[in-house]
């Protein structure tokens, strides 16, 4: 048993919020004898005790066959929109609370941190928390809402990140999105995929991946409606379009990007294959959310009987510090 869950969120059940709090707190309560979560102190959705609780998320981690689960706070958490003293305190404390997690347990869990965008100092501090955290293989980005820090100027955090070997792990969240990707209804259908498209092109068009090599980025989803873009991406460089880019977003692509293989059908999970390569793709579950696909049902959807074996081969590798960096032609599989 070695299959690696890239894409599993799990949430503090002990948040605290200062007293006045203005931002959207998450938190967990009982209602009418079941656990809900709240943002803001107003109910959410439900839950149950596997958003916090580790046990019984070692049971079901057992029964489907994953040996570890790289826990990521879940994407309301990360888009946070409070003041940025509160930002910093709510990612302190659920990178403390997941820290607990992997040091009982670095067998079985690691983690992905949370940092509080906005102030450079906050940042800061919250980085070296964090490398001094056991089990941590990286930190997270919110689709749409962290988009500030894809820009060039913050090529000394993404500096950082590399010389850590951390994973930077791109997720949308539907507590922040673009109205026009709201304005539609279909947030969970259409909405997200298009908001991590929207992030990976800012990161490739900024340049910074090229400044930066050595970066990793995770995309959830398969990549969301990122791969179907690459190609007009890349023609438009090819045209001109983007003069300051000093190699094609394709090969910026190949060597920098990931994806886990979160997709619900054969074909986006084909394309995220072809774009980044087949063995940049990962397992990546969405547990315990209500969309999760289990190792079972992803392999029955495919009809593959050796695709976890490469998810798992890829998913080792990605969890090795620095390891998958290497640069491919466009050409390269």
């Amino acid at each position: 048993m070695t299959l690696v869950d890239w894409h599993a969120h799990m949430l503090s059940d002990r948040l605290a919020p200062p007293s006045g709090a203005e931002g959207a707190w998450p938190g967990i309560r009982t209602a009418g004898g079941a656990l809900e979560l709240t943002l803001g102190g107003r109910p959410y959705r439900p839950v149950d005790a596997r958003t916090f609780d580790p046990e019984p998320r070692l049971v079901d981690m057992d029964a489907r066959g994953v040996a570890v689960q790289v826990l990521s706070p879940p994407p309301y958490a990360v888009a946070f929109d409070g003041p940025a003293a509160e930002f910093a305190s709510l990612a302190e404390q659920q990178n403390a609370f997941l820290g607990e997690i992997t040091s009982a347990c670095p067998e079985r869990f690691a983690m992905l941190g949370m940092l509080p965008y906005g102030e450079p100092a906050r940042v800061t501090a919250e980085i070296e928390r964090l490398e001094k955290l056991p089990g941590v293989r990286g930190v997270c980005l919110t689709a749409h809402r962290d988009d500030p820090v894809t820009d060039a100027a913050h090529e000394e955090l993404w500096a950082r990140f590399a010389t850590n070997g951390w994973v930077v792990f791109v997720h949308p969240a539907d507590t922040a999105m673009c109205a026009e990707d709201t304005a539609t209804g279909a947030v969970f259908g259409l909405g997200m995929p298009l908001a991590t498209a929207r992030t990976a092109t800012a990161l490739v068009l900024s340049g910074m991946l090229a400044a930066v090599p050595r970066t990793r980025v995770l995309l959830a989803h398969a990549g969301g409606a990122f791969p179907a873009t690459v190609d007009r991406l890349t023609r438009g460089w090819q045209l001109g379009m983007h003069p300051a880019l000093a190699e094609s977003p394709l090969a910026t692509v190949r060597r920098s990007f990931w994806a886990d293989a979160l997709a619900y059908a054969p074909a986006p999970l084909h394309l995220a294959g072809a774009v980044f390569g087949a063995d940049r793709l990962v397992y990546g579950s969405d547990y315990p959310f209500a969309a999760e696909l289990r190792p079972a049902e992803l392999e029955s959807l495919h009809g593959d009987a050796d695709l976890l074996a490469r998810l798992t081969a890829n998913g080792e590798r990605l969890r090795a510090p620095g390891a998958g960096t290497g640069a491919r032609s466009p050409e390269q599989p």
